[in-house]
């Protein structure tokens, strides 16, 4: 990466050329907090060996290659491949890369907790026993034998698994559990859940995301349709860099009126595509 301290002696060379009149943008604080946090990030690609060789061998080249991304950034990352492309495999092997950081949080959606757990199951071969999924009431089928604990049960309950599956609905509830137990791992599918500022998920997620050591968000679809749905998550990944809604939201989503927008609107014009 080209260090933003170099920026001043590039500046400094490109004046020095005979007849060339230079002129250098300073970056935004923004971008310098972005920068500043990419240049610090431990670069932790060393581990990719550790993946087991049985899960390696399934990744496909472009797998591997966002498994050394993860691990480059230092096991902050969002993984945005579109559906059907094997996130969940890929963070995974990053879990499995940072093996000496365990136990391992999993944050998905509700539908979805029973899946992870089989997956886990699968590609890590680790027993049954030791993959805890927190369920919302009790009954319905268990035939793999992961380990249940309900969420509408009195009192406390423990995460005292290697993998403890739960969903966004749930973290809400157990948040101080959550920070207290101070999970190093969390991978976060459908991280998209998370673009709600204000929504009660959110609030309760985020703080527990950022406590983390390695955070993976895996999301084929971050952000539909703006910009501002991303910052949430990129706050769960680096929140002293994307600290400020309004910072964020002036650089990367403040509309730019077009001189056709101004002249039509200047004739209180409403259906533009009548006249285009």
């Amino acid at each position: 990466m080209f260090p933003p301290t170099s920026l001043s002696i590039a500046e400094e060379v490109l004046h020095a050329v005979p007849g060339l009149v230079v002129e250098v943008q300073k970056l935004d604080p923004l971008v310098q907090r972005a920068f500043a946090a990419a240049v610090a990030a431990k670069d932790l690609r060393g581990l990719y060996d550790k993946i087991p060789t049985d899960v390696e061998s399934k990744l496909m080249p472009f797998q591997r290659d966002g498994v050394r991304f993860a691990l480059q950034h230092g096991g902050r990352v969002l993984i945005a491949d579109e559906m059907g492309l094997g996130k969940t495999l890929q963070a995974i092997a990053v879990a499995s890369c940072l093996h000496d950081a365990w136990p391992v949080l999993v944050i998905s959606p509700s539908s979805l907790r029973l899946h992870w757990a089989s997956m886990i199951q699968q590609w890590l071969n680790i027993p049954t026993e030791d993959i805890l999924v927190v369920l919302p009431q009790t009954g319905g089928s268990n035939k793999a034998g992961f380990r249940l604990v309900y969420s509408n049960t009195k009192g406390d309950f423990h995460l005292d698994g290697v993998f403890n599956v739960i969903s966004y609905d749930v973290v809400p509830k157990i948040q101080s559990t959550l920070l207290d137990l101070d999970f190093k791992i969390i991978i976060a599918d459908e991280s998209h859940f998370l673009k709600n500022g204000q929504a009660k998920r959110t609030i309760a997620s985020l703080p527990v995301l950022q406590k983390a050591q390695f955070v993976v968000l895996l999301s084929g679809t971050p952000a539909l349709s703006r910009p501002i749905e991303l910052f949430t998550q990129l706050q769960a990944l680096y929140p002293t860099v994307y600290n400020n809604v309004n910072e964020y939201g002036n650089r990367y989503c403040k509309g730019v009126s077009t001189s056709l927008t101004k002249l039509l609107s200047s004739f209180s014009v409403t259906n533009y595509d009548y006249l285009l």
